[in-house]
């Protein structure tokens, strides 16, 4: 799942519309999605109070199976960084993890149910 926050006059909270995952990431137009200005601007500010230690997990740990998570905040002119982390997090940055999945689950609910790749439509039929 991508999501994009974005600061114009408002806070907007922006889910690009991905054509293709593999071998790269392709997205291809967005929708807006409906949440309040305030609570966006709120996660923005909440992600870039954290202070974290820089420094990567070196566990030895490696395995097939997982899945890949990114948390990426770009400013003006170019600034920003990228946290990237493994089914099974660093613990040092715990904080973030927890943050980012607070994010996303109230990012999902505000999208609504198609959010999540491979779900169904909402035909409305029941």
């Amino acid at each position: 799942m991508v999501w994009d926050v974005r600061q114009g006059r408002e806070w907007q909270l922006i889910r690009p519309r991905v054509v293709q995952t593999e071998p790269a990431l392709l997205v291809v137009g967005h929708d807006v999605v409906p949440l309040p200005s305030a609570v966006v601007a709120a996660y923005f500010e909440r992600v870039t109070a954290l202070t974290l230690p820089l420094r990567p997990d070196l566990s030895g740990c490696g395995g097939a199976d997982g899945t890949l998570y990114e948390l990426e905040v770009v400013g003006d002119l170019s600034s920003g960084w990228r946290f990237q982390w493994w089914s099974d997090w660093p613990q040092q940055w715990r904080s973030l993890v927890v943050l980012a999945e607070e994010m996303h689950a109230t990012f999902s609910a505000a999208a609504g149910p198609t959010a999540e790749p491979g779900a169904a439509p909402d035909t409305g039929r029941t």
